[in-house]
């Protein structure tokens, strides 16, 4: 996915750097630049002019006056091949995508005034092997560093207050980092797909954030932030974590199994994307939503255990799971999201335990399952998935009674619903349990308290007491 994402960014990134391939106001000694207010000016580009080692001077002349060299623009070297750049201590901004895509820099001076380090301003430098960060950087931004393949380490300044989310993402030849601090915000996980890290510190003064076994947590240990990319083996969460963070695991592919405690309500998006090696997860009960891409790309991922409390499985929540071959849906499952299971073409058998089908989104699941696969959901719910959106594109929809079909604690003698003059009447209650009426296509007609229910036409229905459930027929 993200090799794909990476394309997108590039042909995104050459087409809006082409309609500003010549904005700018002057050129001296071969480098453009743009007046940015009295007496300064910005570092731009024209066509990706710039090659080799580039000096950039702390002041220029033009039209008689000195202009001091205070930022460089976004994309200011955007694409070029340069090799190495050295910046002075008068330039205090870098831009947006300032060196993305610049594969042959190997080096880059950033001077000791630059107060931040913008989104994507070093992505995909794959010859950066070190950067030295000054004092003076208070953020480092999201993607600031992504994708640098080839950065073996990072000293980050007791200055930096900000973290954005990937801000190292892929930076696979990165095996430790140390958080200063100064640090007192970290969106995401700013390392995931490093694959050689083993050992995330964090300085012991810190407020904010603190390291347990290498791995980066809150201050509290509540939420989890950042796994190593490159520890292998097992994993227990400790129960002291709610909230295990957007990217916590991407990309760790020697994670061969995790402990998910009760303790866990919270499951970010990309959670566990990418884990290569995990084969098997159980998602407890207290757990009621799979975010997106949670576990996309568990390419080994061959058994999958919701827990009953889950109702939502997020937009493209196990897609590429090649492994997978079974999926059982809890009874609270009401939506599932676009590409959930996308290309996990070796599935074999879909088991839904609601009676109501759930919201399905048309590309949940591919044409081979749709055709090849076999849905197994309650007995009594069967014209009710063959008649509903999207779920009727299942060739074989067969009824299962029992533990399977996820109706527990019917009791007939209790209440009872029978049909006739147009409505459905309830007996047996207090009054005040709640009564639902859904048609055939699991649509909900009625909720409320009344006992008599008018409906439009004959047909099948299906009408929940309470937690009990009932198909009558008019």
């Amino acid at each position: 996915m993200k090799q794909k994402l990476n394309l997108l960014l590039v042909s995104l990134f050459v087409v809006l750097f082409g309609l500003n391939a010549n904005a700018y106001d002057f050129k001296v000694d071969g480098i453009f630049y743009n007046k940015t207010g009295y007496g300064t000016c910005e570092v731009t580009n024209s066509g990706n002019s710039y090659t080799g080692d580039v000096v950039i001077p702390s002041s220029v002349t033009y039209g008689g006056k000195e202009l001091a060299v205070t930022a460089l623009a976004d994309n200011a070297f955007g694409l070029c091949d340069v090799t190495s750049v050295t910046l002075p201590n008068s330039v205090t901004t870098i831009g947006k995508s300032a060196f993305s895509y610049c594969s042959s820099l190997t080096s880059v001076s950033l001077g000791s005034s630059v107060t931040s380090i913008s989104n994507s301003a070093f992505m995909e430098c794959t010859s950066l092997t070190s950067v030295t960060i000054p004092s003076t950087v208070t953020s480092i931004d999201s993607w600031a560093f992504e994708g640098c393949s080839s950065l073996g380490s990072v000293n980050i300044p007791n200055s930096v207050t900000t973290i954005g989310s990937g801000a190292f993402s892929g930076c696979s030849a990165l095996t430790e980092v140390t958080i200063p601090e100064s640090v007192t915000s970290i969106s995401g996980n700013p390392f995931d797909a490093c694959g050689t890290l083993e050992k995330i510190s964090v300085d012991v003064d810190n407020y904010f954030y603190k390291s347990v076994d290498d791995v980066l947590f809150d201050k509290d240990a509540i939420t989890l932030i950042a796994f190593p990319g490159g520890r292998k083996g097992g994993y227990e969460i400790p129960n002291t974590v709610t909230t295990i963070s957007d990217g916590a695991f991407s990309g760790c592919g020697g994670l061969s199994s995790v402990s998910i405690g009760t303790s866990v309500t919270s499951l970010g998006s990309n959670a566990f994307s990418g884990c290569s090696s995990l084969t098997s997860v159980t998602i407890p009960n207290s757990i009621k939503s799979i975010s997106l891409y949670a576990f996309s790309d568990c390419s080994k991922l061959s058994s999958v255990n919701l827990g009953d409390s889950v109702s939502t499985i997020g937009q493209n929540a196990f897609s590429r799971c090649s492994s997978l071959t079974s999926v059982t849906l809890p009874s609270a499952v009401n939506s599932i999201g676009s590409g959930a299971f996308s290309n996990c073409d070796q599935i074999t058998t879909v088991t839904s335990l609601n009676e109501i089908p759930p919201e399905l989104s048309l590309d949940a699941f591919t044409d081979e399952v749709y055709n090849d696969a076999k849905l197994y959901v309650p007995q009594l719910a069967v014209d009710s998935y063959k008649n509903s959106n999207n779920w009727w594109f299942f060739k074989h929809i067969e009824g299962k009674d029992g533990e399977q079909s996820g109706v527990k604690g019917i009791a007939r003698d209790a209440a009872n619903v029978t049909a006739r003059n147009g409505s459905i009447e309830v007996t047996g209650t207090d009054g005040t349990q709640r009564i639902e009426v859904y048609d055939a296509a699991g649509h909900l007609l009625y909720s409320g308290n009344s006992t008599r229910i008018a409906v439009p036409q004959p047909g099948s229905y299906i009408v929940r007491v309470a937690s009990r459930s009932f198909k009558v027929v008019l």
